[in-house]
C-alpha cells in the first residue's frame, strides 16, 4: 500500500542531496526506473521508495512498487514539485530510491589467483568515475579502490554514469592509498600505473595474474609518491594530435588488455 510522504521525510531526503548528509546518515538517493531495478536485484537495503503522483500508475513503476512491497520496503507518493527537489536531473524521472550505503574492505573481497583491481587517485570528474566503475564491471574487475581525494562514489552523477554498476562491484574508500597498495604488493599483486614515459601497453607480453591498475588525476596523472610504488609503468601510444586521452577512455583500453 503506497503512503503519502510526510514533510519530515521530505526534509530528510532533501538533506541526502548533499554529500555531508550522505556521509552522516550512510544513505543516498538513486533516481530512475533502471537504477531502482538494479538496486533491488542486487539486494541493496532500501529505506524506502518515492514516486511522483503523476507517474505512480505506470505499469513498470507499479511493478517496482509491488516488488518493494514483497521485500517489506515502504513506498511513498509525493507531488511532482516535491520529487523535483530530490532530483539531480533536468527532467525528473518520477521515481527515487532511498538506499542504505554499504561499507567494503579489502579483506571482504574475493581475490583469486587471477584478479584485477582498479584504483583511482585524485579523480575529480564524477562522469569519469562512473564510467570507470561501469567499465570495470564489464571487464570483470573484482573491486574499485578510491583514495580519499577522489570524487565521492555516491555523487548522483557518478551513480548515473555507472548505469547501476555501483551495485555490482565492491567500492572501497581508502584514507591512505599507499598503505593499501603495500598490502596488495605483499599478497602478490603487481602494481600498474600510467605515464608518458611508460612502455607501450601493446609491448607487454606477460600480463601479471594479480594486478592493480591505478588511474590518476585527469590533469596531472599519478602523484610522485604512487609512481615510486608502481611495478609496471605503461602508456597508450597514439598517432593523432590530441594532447592526451580522457582518463575513463584510457582506463577502458587498459582494462581490455589487463582483464582477469
Amino acid at each position: 500500500m503506497i503512503q503519502s510522504l510526510s514533510k519530515n521525510q521530505l526534509k530528510h531526503l532533501t538533506a541526502l542531496t548533499h554529500k555531508k548528509y550522505r556521509q552522516l546518515y550512510q544513505e543516498f538517493l538513486i533516481e530512475g526506473i533502471k537504477l531502482c531495478e538494479e538496486a533491488l536485484n542486487a539486494d541493496f537495503q532500501f529505506s524506502g521508495l518515492v514516486v511522483s503522483s503523476d507517474v505512480s500508475g505506470r505499469a513498470r513503476i507499479r511493478e517496482i512498487i509491488k516488488k518493494c512491497e514483497a521485500h517489506q520496503i515502504l513506498a511513498y507518493e509525493t507531488s511532482p514539485e516535491n520529487l523535483k527537489r530530490l532530483s539531480d536531473t533536468v527532467e525528473a524521472s518520477g521515481i527515487i530510491g532511498h538506499i542504505r550505503s554499504r561499507e567494503y574492505s579489502l579483506d571482504k573481497i574475493q581475490l583469486g589467483s587471477n584478479s584485477l583491481l582498479i584504483a583511482t587517485e585524485n579523480l575529480v570528474d564524477p562522469g569519469n568515475l562512473g564510467t570507470i566503475i561501469r567499465t570495470a564491471d564489464w571487464f570483470g574487475a573484482q573491486g574499485i579502490l578510491l583514495d580519499k581525494n577522489s570524487v565521492e562514489w555516491l555523487n548522483p552523477k557518478v551513480i548515473r554514469a555507472s548505469m547501476g554498476s555501483i551495485f555490482h562491484l565492491p567500492i572501497i574508500v581508502e584514507q591512505v592509498l599507499p598503505d593499501l597498495i603495500m598490502k596488495l604488493k605483499s599478497s602478490g599483486f603487481s602494481i600498474i600505473g600510467t605515464g608518458v614515459n611508460g612502455q607501450s601497453i601493446s609491448k607487454i607480453i606477460e600480463i601479471p595474474d594479480r594486478k592493480l591498475l591505478i588511474l590518476g588525476n585527469e590533469s596531472h596523472g599519478l602523484s610522485a609518491e604512487l609512481q615510486k610504488m608502481v611495478d609496471i609503468l605503461i602508456t597508450i601510444p597514439g598517432s593523432g594530435t590530441a594532447e592526451s586521452l580522457n582518463v575513463a577512455v584510457a582506463g577502458g583500453i587498459l582494462m581490455h588488455y589487463l582483464k582477469a
